[in-house]
């Protein structure tokens, strides 16, 4: 008798509903799924989609074997998928449910280094990054064919738990077009994939983002905007303490009165001379940085957030992680003078970070 290693071949439509029984009784058990649904003939719509599509179509190794996929990713086989640090997790059904990994090897010291370089001193992509937008250039370096953050062919390495033992199977292929679809909607997975943090590419800026808002000179940028992006009410606020006690407005209205003043005799101020803008004070005394049981801070001032990093143990990027900010705002909240006259949603999500644990803080930084 013949022995036929392959199942019978199993249409679209029960494929579809096997899937959907499948991810029911995983969701049941808990687990979180995350499908990969395509809209229309296209499997990709945006730079970043497009971008992981053609490089990988641009290696003839890998180009003849990812058409087998196509088919696939567009009817819903892609029933999960999950990106994170050097892996891809997938299920896809075919004739059965198949675990489908995409191991990536990390991104090289010497070459994530090189692109920060390339990409540091741009304020309008700065700009970009911390908004989770990326411009043209930079998006040109990080895309870049051999000096970029794509991994080329021999840097994966693809397992399938299907009968189809080549290294690229139609499931696999079917994964490689899904990643370039949730790369549509979320980009910064391919900074994680390779093992390094999109967000460090605006730490090397930070010192002079946190100069430019405190001197208030160089580029002018909108006000509104800044404290949307840093979490934190900048010059304009009213209720913001300048250094000697007087509001930021109160001080401006001063000095304009003076002014005033002064050109109506003659142009030449008169009275006691100013006396020079006092330090702040030297605070010397021990901040704890939070812990179970401890409330934060009011006002919260830059020390605190330094001593929460140290309590935890977590770099500038980490903590920003668990804010759901970027890092250089970050920087900017530890490098400010005056207290921080934090957002709502920005004093919330500290004060959540402020009574964590440094255990906790480390489970919390895996699951993202």
């Amino acid at each position: 008798m013949h022995w036929d290693p392959w199942p019978p071949y199993v249409p679209v439509a029960e494929r579809r509903a096997r899937a959907r029984r499948a991810m029911n009784r995983l969701r049941k058990q808990g687990r979180t799924i995350e499908p990969v649904t395509i809209e229309g003939r296209r499997i990709t719509h945006t730079f970043w989609g497009d971008a992981w599509c053609e490089h990988l179509m641009g290696f003839a190794s890998l180009a003849n074997r990812l058409e087998r996929g196509r088919t696939y990713v567009r009817n819903g086989s892609v029933c999960h998928l999950e990106i994170d640090t050097g892996t891809v997790r997938a299920l896809v059904m075919g004739n059965e449910l198949y675990q489908v990994e995409l191991g990536v090897k990390p991104l090289a010291k010497a070459r994530w280094a090189a692109i920060r370089r390339r990409c540091a001193g741009d304020v309008g992509s700065l700009m970009d990054l911390l908004q989770g937008r990326l411009s043209a250039a930079v998006m040109g370096v990080v895309t870049d064919r051999d000096a970029g953050l794509f991994p080329a062919p021999q840097e994966f390495r693809p397992q399938c738990s299907c009968p189809d033992y080549v290294d690229v199977c139609k499931h696999v292929a079917a994964v490689f077009y899904a990643v370039g679809a949730r790369l549509d909607t979320r980009p910064e997975l391919l900074f994680r994939l390779r093992g390094v943090d999109h967000l460090a590419l605006v730490d090397d800026d930070a010192d002079a983002v946190a100069a430019l808002t405190a001197r208030g000179g160089g580029a002018r940028l909108d006000e509104a905007d800044l404290a949307d992006v840093f979490g934190i009410e900048l010059a304009g606020d009213e209720d913001a303490q300048a250094p000697g006690g007087d509001t930021a407005t109160t001080r401006g209205r001063g000095t304009r009165a003076r002014r005033a003043a002064g050109a109506g005799r003659g142009g030449k101020a008169r009275g006691r001379k100013a006396r020079p803008r006092a330090a702040p004070a030297d605070r010397a005394e021990p901040v704890a940085g939070g812990g179970r049981g401890t409330s934060l801070p009011d006002p919260v001032e830059a020390r605190h957030v330094r001593a929460l990093r140290e309590r935890l143990g977590i770099s500038r990027a980490e903590l920003a992680r668990l804010l759901d900010m970027s890092a250089a705002a970050v920087g900017v909240w530890e490098r400010r003078v005056e207290p921080l006259a934090l957002q709502p949603a920005s004093r919330d999500a500290l004060e959540r970070v402020w009574r964590m644990s440094r255990a906790a803080a480390r489970r919390a930084l895996r699951r993202r």
